[in-house]
Parts: C-alpha cells; structure tokens; sequence
C-alpha cells in the first residue's frame, strides 16, 4: 500500500479504520511507473493518470501506465517518426506493455502519472466490489468526497487551490508532493519530459523549480486528444532531435 493512498486516505477521515478500507481500494487501482529501474531513461512521458485499460490487472506488477488505444497510439509514433521503422511492421502492443516487458527498442523511454490512481470516478465505479455485496466499507462518503476531490482537480489541474475548497486543496498538495519524490527519484540530470496533456503539463510546473530543474521539457496532446494524430509528427521529430543530440 502507498504512502499517498494513506494520505489521501486521511484526508477524508479521521476514523482509522476507515482510512485502511480507503487506503486499501485505491491499491487495487494503483499503477506504478515504468520502468522501475530508471538508470537509462533520457525520454519520459508524462500523462495524467490510469484509467481502466491500465488498471486491469489484478496484481499491481500486472499493471502499467499508458495501456490500450492511448498506448498503441504513442508506440506507432515512436516506431515511425523516432525509429524510423517501417510503419506496416510496428508491434500491435501499448508502449507501456512493451516497456514493462523490457523491449529494447524502447530502452530509453519511461513512462509516468501525475498520479498514479485514477482522476476520473467512473474507473473506480466498474469494480465489482465498488457497489458488490462483498463491499465491505461501512461509510462510502469519505471515498466519494474523495472521488470528486479527483474530479475537480482532473477539470481544472491550474485553477487556484485557494478558491477549491480544503480537501481539493489538500488532495492536489498531496498529490504534488508525492510527483515530486517520484521526479526526485530519477536523478538523472539532462532528460527529456514529455507532458502529454493540460494535467501532467500543469502538475510539472507546479513542481518544476524544486525537483526537475536540469531537464529539457515538451508540451504535447494527450494521445486521447483529437488533435494528437495530426501532431505526432512533429512530437516524434522533435524526440529524435533531442536524442539524436544527446547520445552524440
């Protein structure tokens, strides 16, 4: 279980034992950054969060970020434009799934959530054990408050914690902190983010001056977004530039 689930958990109450019912339904949804071992990373993608395709896997090792259409998108742009490889013979795979399997084309490239639960509630909403009869929790309204506390931060990510209410306020500062010490522990001075969409690209400068200030940055379309397919080429040339420059 996570430090931030515990955390998120207390900020929705103060009963102990509810906290662990809380903290222990976000685990199911937790996905984790890729790859664990950061030592060859110079390119990460930043996005916003899981959401079903990601959260899919029963056990957190089975879960990786940037699965389904989302995933298969980025590894067709990667493959053409930073590859440079015959587009008919790009592996029918999410980038996630093949960097979770160590493939070595991708061996550069990580991935990251600003958050590493779900934002948006209807993810939460199709476990079984969410309305199930094995549900066990005795109070759902703190984890709903909580649920909509991700809401608000997913619509507005730059708005003005001041002005959202305490929770909101809390749970985006809880949320800062723990992206920072995931950005902390990659240490590596000089690599290139790529914040895929409004979340991870507000999230980062939020903590951009205390945790990445060695590193080059790109704002890109979330791969879901409309407009991704007609700026993949150019989201792509400049990935390559920027590698082909670095391992000079």
């Amino acid at each position: 279980m996570s430090d931030l689930a515990q955390e998120l958990a207390k900020a929705v109450t103060e009963d102990e034992c509810l906290r662990g019912q809380i903290a222990g339904f976000l685990g199911r949804f937790q996905v984790n950054d890729l790859p664990c071992d950061k030592q060859n990373i110079d390119v990460v993608l930043l996005c916003e969060s899981p959401h079903t395709a990601e959260t899919r896997g029963r056990d957190i090792k089975d879960r990786y970020p940037l699965a389904g259409r989302s995933g298969k998108k980025v590894t067709t742009m990667l493959w053409k434009y930073v590859l440079c490889r015959d587009e008919n013979r790009a592996p029918d795979n999410a980038i996630g799934a093949l960097i979770a399997k160590e493939c070595s084309d991708f061996g550069q490239f990580g991935i990251m959530n600003v958050s590493q639960f779900p934002l948006q509630a209807k993810a939460y909403c199709q476990e079984q054990d969410f309305y199930g009869a094995d549900y066990t929790m005795k109070n759902a309204k703190p984890l709903l408050s909580l649920l909509r506390s991700f809401e608000t931060i997913l619509r507005g990510p730059g708005a003005n914690t001041e002005k959202r209410g305490e929770q909101a306020k809390c749970v985006d500062n809880l949320m800062q902190k723990d992206l920072k010490c995931r950005l902390d522990a990659i240490g590596k001075p000089g690599i290139l983010y790529v914040l895929c969409g409004d979340v991870a690209q507000e999230f980062f400068g939020k903590v951009k001056n205390t945790s990445t200030c060695n590193c080059n940055t790109v704002c890109v379309p979330h791969p879901n977004d409309e407009d991704w397919k007609d700026k993949e080429k150019d989201i792509g040339e400049n990935i390559k530039r920027f590698l082909d420059n670095r391992n000079k």
